[in-house]
């Protein structure tokens, strides 16, 4: 299963419902990471997270996405982003990444492409090699 990391910003909700719906999830949050701290910028935060092969998950659509793709670009690790809409609706946010966390070896694997799925924006890997469609089901 993959591994994550969820942004200072990451709406803590969700966080605990993946652990209620899954005890085996591999996510820590950037506030519990005692070397990053609450105010980690976000260089800080991907080197970490490529460090330790983790996912981020993040609601930080301003700065975070465009930190991932210069990491791409310079051609360093960046195991993947997650970004998730606020307006998402909690539970489907839920059952969406953990659908994803079933992938862990291509999620990591997979090449530099963007996908946007309904209220999740995927970088560093494509949500269609797994069979995903906009309406959110396996084809």
């Amino acid at each position: 299963m993959a591994a994550f990391i969820a942004d200072v910003n990451f709406d803590n909700f969700i966080v605990r419902g993946l652990r209620r719906r899954d005890s085996e999830i591999d996510i820590v949050r950037v506030q519990d990471i005692v070397m990053l701290g609450d105010r980690a910028d976000d260089p800080k935060i991907l080197e970490w997270a490529a460090q330790h092969g983790r996912i981020l998950l993040t609601h930080d659509v301003r700065t975070m996405t465009k930190f991932a793709y210069d990491r791409v670009i310079a051609g360093v690790s960046m195991p993947g982003v997650i970004e998730v809409r606020k307006d998402a609706l909690i539970g489907q946010v839920i059952e969406d990444i953990l659908f994803l966390a079933q992938f862990e070896e291509d999620l990591v694997n997979l090449g530099v492409l963007r996908s946007s799925v309904d209220h999740l924006h995927c970088y560093g890997f494509s949500l269609e090699s797994f069979g995903w469609t906009s309406n959110n089901t396996v084809e």
